[in-house]
């Protein structure tokens, strides 16, 4: 009896769905049409149906346990949903609809951005070796670039020549198979294959645009087009019963896959079903194309792929995979179900509740807390005009490397902040910079630390060094590397890295020496309640206390997660280190997700009015950042019924930050050629206030009409890339309108403001008086004027100049002194 009869009577019978049925014999007809090509009629009949049993058995197996993971998921979710309170301890089911997706300060739990950051910490710290030799420099350029194509020869198993390479092949080899099974075990459904290399990303667009023809032609053939730069043989193991694809087996499978690729998958996508609703297949696609080569993988990439190198296309598998292992993790395999869900359960809450205005809490938390989860996926970074977009983000790019040479400055309060918050999680104000100077002293501890998973990032991946500053979705490659390079040369990029991973390391070496072995209830109350907050409770706790304390070589110790989870599992151990990297964060304060939906109002890149915001909000996200993380945190331990916490905290951050914030005003007033403001004026204080809160540009119209960067209170709210473009078209279309008659003086003014560098703390003062004060002498009748009004200017917030406007050492002339150090206390 044939299958079709057998599927048939069971039809018949009652004990199989019409639907079913008709999706069972649909796949046999193409299997076997498939393997009538290579085999008999018979003996396709025969192995077509052999397949299709199988496929259904695995199927049904698959089915069942995706069913249990997803339920699992739901009910762990609605018992968090269900206990979870704000800081006063009452019910707060709409909190936790914006806390699951991201809590620097702590949901009770794990979160999606937290689960991410600590996946991606663990897999990219066991890539250390990648990392340090592949770091770019300064601008984006990448170091060893000529060993990447090395590395690559080696993922494939070819003859290389150095040990190097083969040890980063088998790091990246070891790393891509365990984010393939814990993909899996969490509700992924990749195979695996002993021959997977290199992961092959496609670009939809390039392949569009060429037509199926060409694209065929990229990916089946060599350059020659003739010899074949695919492994039909391989390919056939994996996803043909072991028997080799031939060109025409293979074609129905190619046009499938142009199809998928051009529409960006929605070829295979059923109208009816929720736009991505499962992650659980997304990864197979990527493995069905093998290479004979890795010459032949690099040829198509370049071409028709993603065209990063080796190392990007590494560290972008990883991030991909930590994305989506953190969305099944803590989501379950539907994680937009179980969002969409939770949403509908929240609602239900509050209308049972009695309260007549829980209901429209709830509707403001799920449209935060979806523009929270669709930030997170990247949904909101695609943009409406990809041109639009990328002309702002490459204006904006070039505002920053032109104004933020003194910003390494400004950071000064970080200092404070990371004090503030080491005593506020029960670690004492001294512990992060005691561990910086350690760092200092030990490069060795760096990466002992990296590979703890406090990750270094700023020399890893382009405009990571001035993203706490910025809310870019996209960027321009060659203005974020110039903006890059500038931050990095002021010492910013790794000042920063460096306090965030001696942050961390403190946390972890006090966990070992202080926390670790005791119980739960003996800890300090500080530090009950912080970790309380992230759901380290009693039991969790005592499981992490019985892990190894591990020690560096030269002695340092360390509650490491690798540790935590050889006691307590892997998502204990992913729990605590989500824990240490949000400490960190919170030391170091950057953009957040939270922050950055809240700066964006909704708006979408690409379009004016997303475009408008994101020029307008340039600059201001840190202080979004510092009032949600750290202002926040004073005002929940006030409603949280501990006023003197409070008390104590809001003080410190405030006397601390401002007192910082006055160093820096001072420092960047000599930086300028000015002497040191007077620190006996109300005024002072004011801008030290500002200033301190991350609102310096905003202090500078306490008691001026201009800020630092020479723009009105407009312009400052409009944003410095609209004064670039202003003053651009300003330079060209307006001197061609007036005949070009202060075109001498026009240039010089762009000059002083918008070149890349031109406000390096360290050079900006000679670049400004030596040649642009000397060029503008020359072309402009009226510089003497301009310089008068700037030392004007100048008298007006208690201060002058020891290096007056057009004055030169080099040329001789202007009033050039030492600076007056004692008009800092009014003399």
């Amino acid at each position: 009896m044939s299958i079709k009869d057998c599927i048939n009577r069971a039809v018949a019978a009652g004990e199989m769905d019409k639907d079913r049925a008709e999706r069972i014999l649909r796949e046999y007809d193409g299997v076997f049409e498939e393997m009538r090509q290579n085999m008999g009629h018979t003996q396709a009949e025969v192995a077509a149906a052999r397949r299709v049993v199988e496929d259904a058995r695995n199927a049904a197996f698959e089915k069942r346990r995706i069913t249990q993971l997803q339920a699992a998921a739901s009910t762990r979710l609605a018992q968090r949903l269900d206990a979870y309170k704000d800081v006063k301890g009452n019910p707060n089911p709409h909190g936790f609809l914006k806390d699951i997706i991201e809590a620097r300060r702590g949901a009770g739990g794990e979160t999606l951005a937290g689960k991410y950051e600590s996946i991606n910490g663990e897999y990219r710290g066991r890539l250390l070796e990648a990392v340090k030799l592949f770091r770019t420099l300064p601008g984006g350029f990448r170091r060893n670039k000529g060993a990447l194509d090395d590395v690559g020869r080696a993922t494939y198993g070819e003859k290389t020549e150095t040990d190097v390479a083969k040890r980063i092949a088998k790091a990246w080899s070891d790393v891509a198979e365990e984010l393939r099974t814990r993909r899996n075990a969490a509700g992924g459904n990749t195979a695996k294959r002993g021959d997977w290399n290199l992961p092959q990303d496609h670009d939809a667009l390039t392949a569009r645009k060429a037509g199926y023809e060409r694209w065929r032609e990229a990916i089946l053939f060599r350059e020659d087009g003739k010899t074949l730069a695919l492994d039909l043989d391989k390919m056939g193991e994996q996803f043909n019963d072991g028997i080799p694809f031939t060109e025409g087996s293979l074609e129905v499978f190619l046009r499938d896959a142009y199809e998928a690729i051009s529409t960006d998958g929605y070829s295979r996508r059923n109208p009816s079903g929720q736009h991505g609703s499962s992650l659980r297949n997304r990864r197979t696609d990527h493995r069905f194309f093998v290479f004979k080569s890795f010459d032949d993988w690099k040829r198509y990439n370049d071409t028709f792929g993603s065209g990063q190198d080796v190392f990007n296309v590494m560290l972008n598998h990883i991030d991909r995979m930590s994305m989506e292992i953190s969305m099944m993790e803590v989501l379950g395999p539907n994680p937009h179900a179980s969002y969409a869900l939770l949403k509908d359960q929240a609602m239900s809450l509050a209308q049972l509740k009695g309260d007549v205005k829980a209901p429209e809490r709830v509707r403001k938390a799920q449209l935060m807390g979806q523009e929270m989860f669709d930030h997170f996926q990247g949904k909101t970074s695609i943009p409406v005009s990809k041109g639009l977009a990328l002309f702002g983000s490459a204006v904006r790019n070039y505002a920053s490397s032109a104004l933020l040479g003194r910003a390494v400055i400004s950071s000064i309060t970080d200092a404070n902040i990371m004090r503030d918050t080491s005593a506020m999680a029960g670690l004492g104000h001294t512990a992060p910079t005691k561990m910086m100077g350690r760092i200092y002293r030990s490069k060795k501890l760096r990466d002992e630390l990296a590979t703890a998973g406090l990750l270094f990032k700023n020399g890893v991946e382009v405009g990571n060094a001035v993203a706490r500053f910025e809310l870019e979705d996209m960027k321009f490659k060659s203005a974020a590397g110039l903006a890059d390079f500038v931050i990095r040369s002021t010492g910013l990029g790794h000042l920063s890295e460096m306090r965030k991973q001696a942050s961390g390391g403190a946390f972890m070496h006090t966990a070992a020496v202080d926390w670790v072995g005791r119980k739960f209830d003996e800890l300090p109350t500080d530090v009950q309640r912080w970790l309380d907050n992230y759901g380290l409770s009693r039991d969790t706790w005592d499981l992490i206390s019985k892990a190894e304390v591990y020690e560096t070589p030269d002695g340092l110790k360390l509650l490491r997660p690798q540790e935590i989870k050889a006691v307590a599992g892997q998502r204990i151990a992913d729990l605590y280190l989500e824990v240490v990297q949000n400490f960190q964060e919170l030391s170091v304060p950057s953009t957040n997700i939270r922050g950055q939906v809240i700066s964006k109002f909704g708006t979408k890149p690409g379009t004016i009015w997303g475009e408008a915001n994101r020029f307008g909000m340039q600059f201001k996200g840190f202080s979004v950042t510092f009032l949600l993380d750290h202002v926040a945190n004073v005002v929940d331990e006030g409603l949280a019924g501990r006023p003197m916490n409070a008390l104590k905290f809001g003080a410190s951050l405030v006397i601390g930050n401002t007192l910082l914030g006055g160093v820096a005003m001072q420092l960047k007033a000599l930086m300028i050629g000015q002497d040191p403001r007077d620190m006996t004026t109300a005024k002072f204080w004011g801008a030290a206030f500002m200033q301190g809160g991350g609102l310096g540009i905003f202090g500078d119209f306490l008691f001026s009409d201009y800020n630092r960067f020479g723009g009105g209170l407009a312009g400052t709210i409009a944003g410095p890339g609209i004064g670039l473009i202003s003053d651009t078209a300003k330079l060209t279309l307006g001197n061609i309108a007036d005949g070009g008659k202060d075109a001498g003086k026009d240039l010089v003014g762009w000059l002083r403001r918008w070149t890349p560098g031109g406000s390096l703390w360290y050079s900006s003062l000679i670049y400004q008086r030596e040649i642009l004060d000397q060029i503008q002498q020359a072309v402009d009748p009226k510089a003497a004027r301009a310089f008068r009004r700037k030392m004007r200017a100048a008298e007006e917030i208690d201060t002058k100049y020891f290096y007056p406007p057009g004055s030169s050492v080099i040329f001789g002339g202007g009033n050039v002194r030492a600076p007056n150090l004692g008009n800092a206390v009014g003399e």
